[in-house]
């Protein structure tokens, strides 16, 4: 799976869709993927989306920060097929860019993307949609929970 093909699959808005392509085909990735493996991590989440949102300087509409986060999206596709997590479960979690780029719209009028904060948890297989419900894997006293 590619960028084109992962912003096809969720459904994201054309006029976002297109921001993100753009800004992917003449963004220099490598200046701050360095930040991507904190991503992963739920104890450096914060200070990870914080380093990247300045490296990838001024980002009104957060379309900066989706395309990066997408990047990761596409390598996290391999890691469900590894897994064996289905399609369906993919495409509906990362879905979660396109609803709230969506409601974005509808309450402001404008497409933007304001979740970057909240989007680790989708990258790091920790948080994944199930039909309507989402489910968050979560640790607590070395104990996995959902």
């Amino acid at each position: 799976m590619n960028l084109q093909e992962l912003c096809d699959c969720i459904c994201l808005p054309d006029h976002m869709k297109r921001k993100v392509l753009d800004f992917a085909n003449r963004f220099d990735e490598k200046t701050i993927k360095s930040y991507s493996a904190a991503l992963y991590d739920p104890s450096t989440w914060d200070k990870a989306v914080k380093e990247i949102a300045g490296g990838l300087g001024d980002d009104p509409d957060g379309s900066k920060m989706l395309t990066f986060m997408l990047l990761r999206a596409v390598e996290t596709h391999k890691e469900y097929e590894k897994k064996g997590i289905s399609e369906t479960i993919f495409t509906d979690t990362m879905k979660f860019c396109s609803r709230f780029v969506e409601e974005h719209y509808k309450v402001h009028g404008i497409y933007a993307f304001t979740w970057g904060w909240w989007f680790p948890r989708q990258l790091s297989l920790r948080e994944f949609r199930i039909g309507a419900l989402e489910f968050e894997m979560i640790e607590k006293e070395d104990k996995k929970l959902t």
